[in-house]
């Protein structure tokens, strides 16, 4: 700790505390971390010891010119140097600064002065940046491109997963659900060989028949038509049998509204889009 030059109130009273207390100018100087040419001046000092008051530098301005300052900085685009001759008093202009600044009213101001770079800098700077560049900004600024076969391996390796492996488990996660609820509810009817189990697997298999066309950049719908042809000819895998006739001749009514409702919807934008092309093709002629 440095020895400062000034003593506090408090580091005199301590002084003439441990000199009635016995102790010497030595002991006093290691307690209170100073020199002892400064205690015992302390000590053998007439008078009494009070750091006097700094009487400070008249202010300049007062209330009235301060306000007629700030008036001027602000209604108007104007320099120091002119607020100080239009002013009727007499003070220099770094006054005029301060008083500007103390109101608030500074907006542009000075910027720093900055070395500019020498010629060997600025040879050198791409060398250093290069040094001390590490290998996650290479990765950054340089991306590796890698295959699809590749960030599939390394989705997999991460903890925790992503995608594809977040998504693939919370389909799973979600499909346990659902039978779980299913089996909750309804209780012998969603066990295998029950009706609810055979129509929950259907859906379940066609979903997945149709993520797999989807693969093969073709209709999801062509991908669960197949799969329901594969589970209804194929022995010994057939899901629907458990199903009653009429909940199948229902579903199969309601397949057949929603086909024909998406057919007429895409019919409907066909219909839409001819009178617009009609006239985009006027238009180019």
């Amino acid at each position: 700790m440095p020895k400062a030059s000034r003593l506090s109130n408090e580091e005199v009273n301590k002084i003439l505390h441990l000199k009635l207390l016995g102790k010497t100018v030595k002991e006093m100087s290691k307690l209170l971390n100073r020199s002892k040419s400064m205690i015992y001046r302390v000590l053998t000092r007439k008078t009494s010891y009070e750091p006097k008051p700094r009487s400070g530098r008249p202010r300049v301005t007062d209330i009235r010119s301060d306000r007629r300052i700030q008036r001027m900085s602000s209604s108007q685009k104007i320099s120091v140097l002119e607020i100080t001759r239009a002013s009727r008093l007499q003070f220099s202009k770094n006054t005029v600064h301060r008083r500007i600044i103390e109101s608030g009213y500074m907006v542009h101001a000075k910027m720093a002065r900055r070395l500019p770079l020498s010629k060997l800098h600025i040879r050198r700077r791409p060398i250093l940046s290069s040094s001390k560049m590490s290998a996650s900004n290479e990765e950054s600024v340089f991306p590796i491109k890698t295959t699809k076969r590749e960030e599939l391996l390394n989705s997999l390796k991460t903890c925790p997963p992503v995608a594809p492996l977040t998504t693939i488990c919370a389909l799973t996660l979600l499909v346990v659900l659902i039978y779980g609820t299913l089996w909750g509810i309804t209780g012998p009817m969603a066990v295998p060989g029950g009706p609810i189990f055979g129509l929950f697997a259907l859906v379940v298999v066609c979903y997945l028949g149709g993520q797999f066309m989807r693969i093969l950049k073709l209709p999801t719908l062509v991908g669960m038509m197949v799969i329901g042809f594969v589970l209804r000819n194929v022995p010994r895998i057939n899901v629907a049998k458990d199903i009653p006739q009429e909940w199948s001749a229902n579903i199969r009514s309601g397949k057949t509204m929603l086909v024909v409702q998406s057919q007429n919807k895409q019919y409907r934008d066909a219909l839409k889009a001819v009178p617009e092309r009609s006239k985009s093709s006027a238009g180019t002629v």
